[in-house]
């Protein structure tokens, strides 16, 4: 029978429907920087610290199954200074079933010094000492001073800066009397600054004048007394003009009156032990 001899091919299809349960990634990564711990299936949380350089990063993720979903903060993402927080979702093609990664990503942040390592003037001194906390000073020069060079240098001096439009280092003329300088220093961060003022008081030449005048001794003939004035305690000797010692005595600071009648000779030399010499002519 030649019907033995004959060959059928069948088809057979087969209708699923069932969806793929896989939620997870097959890969991530942030090239060119590592994630850590490195990727894992099993490990759904992950960190990574850039420099504050960096002000972006690319957040590569494939699923496992090209059915599955994928969604939140992947792709080019911005970052701030400080910690940036990435969350992505990875939904099965059942709809179900779903595995949610986070990427922690730390940006360093910027600098927020702004204080001084050095603060000086020359001439003169600080008042008080110089302190990076303190930010107010006084210094004072002589009357001669025409100019002073104040030096300054910063605690940070990669990240912050002298404020335009404020004093900086260098060599500034002073007038008489007080002689304001502010220097204000800007952190990289630049809500954060600090102010140190300088007053330097220039000393006023006629204010030493009169200083002096006070300072030097008097003596005079008034109501038939001498009169001696001195701003300091003294031990005075009275001579005449032969060279013979008359009289000798200790006084206060201050005037101080001796009488006529102790001293004979019509010329007298006036001596103090600070090493002041006055001549007295006694007239009739």
């Amino acid at each position: 029978n030649n019907n033995y001899d004959r060959e059928k091919t069948y088809t057979l299809k087969i209708n699923s429907t069932s969806k793929n349960p896989h939620s997870q990634l097959q890969s991530l990564n942030c090239r060119p920087y590592s994630i850590s711990p490195a990727y894992s299936r099993n490990i759904y949380n992950y960190t990574l610290n850039v420099e504050k350089t960096v002000d972006s990063i690319s957040i590569n993720a494939v699923p496992i199954s090209p059915a599955a979903d994928l969604s939140g903060q992947t792709g080019q993402q911005k970052l701030n200074y400080g910690r940036n927080l990435f969350t992505f979702t990875v939904t099965a093609e059942d709809g179900e079933t779903s595995s949610t990664y986070t990427l922690d990503v730390w940006r360093e942040p910027l600098d927020t010094d702004a204080a001084l390592s050095y603060f000086a003037v020359s001439p003169g001194y600080l008042s008080p000492s110089f302190n990076p906390e303190i930010t107010s000073y006084t210094a004072e020069v002589e009357s001669s001073v025409e100019e002073v060079i104040i030096d300054a240098l910063l605690r940070s001096p990669t990240t912050a800066k002298f404020t335009p439009g404020y004093a900086k280092p260098g060599t500034y003329p002073v007038k008489t009397g007080k002689n304001w300088f502010s220097f204000n220093v800007s952190a990289e961060n630049s809500l954060f600054n600090n102010s140190y003022v300088l007053t330097i008081t220039r000393k006023d030449n006629t204010t030493n004048t009169a200083r002096l005048t006070r300072d030097i001794p008097t003596v005079s003939i008034r109501n038939g007394t001498i009169e001696i004035n001195t701003p300091v305690a003294e031990r005075i000797n009275i001579y005449a003009v032969t060279g013979t010692l008359l009289y000798s005595f200790d006084k206060p600071a201050g005037n101080f009156t001796s009488p006529l009648t102790l001293h004979p000779s019509p010329v007298l030399i006036v001596k103090g032990s600070s090493g002041w010499i006055k001549k007295l002519v006694i007239s009739d």
